[in-house]
């Protein structure tokens, strides 16, 4: 079983090529409501979201995604997703969890500004957005100023470690 993990938006997806249905795209945020043991896909040749068992499913997967394909899945999955009313880019805090959890780091909380007359704007290290923490939230665990991608300082020391 060949899988690839990818974080984009903010989301996390995992691809794969099934051997009966083609590249098949995994939503982690949108397994809400599917019974254990089963998982949603979203469906590149068909266009559709389909549950399936998860143990079969996982055992037609094979054969690696090409950086060509993962551009070709995402978009139109993107497209689906706006077409259905559903967010393109996720939450803050979704995006925040998925970015620490690429990094390997724990989950941390998110939190207003700490002193009402300490006013900070910077952007983000990592996309280069304006951050302003008189609208963006902070994370508990540095302090700095959380930007919709989901960076905080918390990835700037794991990115710069020795």
């Amino acid at each position: 079983m060949r899988t690839r993990k990818v974080f984009t938006n903010g989301w996390l997806f995992w691809l794969a090529r099934h051997s009966k249905l083609g590249l098949v795209l995994l939503d982690e945020s949108n397994q809400d409501g599917v019974a254990d043991g089963r998982l949603r896909a979203y469906l590149l040749e068909s266009d559709v979201l389909e549950e399936f068992d998860r143990a079969e499913f996982r055992s037609a997967l094979a054969g690696e995604v090409t950086d060509a394909e993962f551009v070709v899945i995402t978009n139109r999955y993107n497209q689906f997703k706006a077409t259905a009313g559903l967010p393109i880019k996720a939450p803050v805090g979704v995006a925040h969890r998925n970015f620490l959890r690429k990094r390997g780091l724990p989950e941390q909380q998110l939190r207003a500004r700490r002193l009402a007359n300490l006013s900070r704007a910077t952007h983000c290290y990592s996309c280069k957005t304006e951050l302003d923490n008189s609208i963006d939230v902070e994370c508990s665990q540095c302090g700095w100023i959380l930007c919709a991608c989901g960076a905080c300082g918390c990835g700037w020391s794991r990115r710069n470690a020795p």
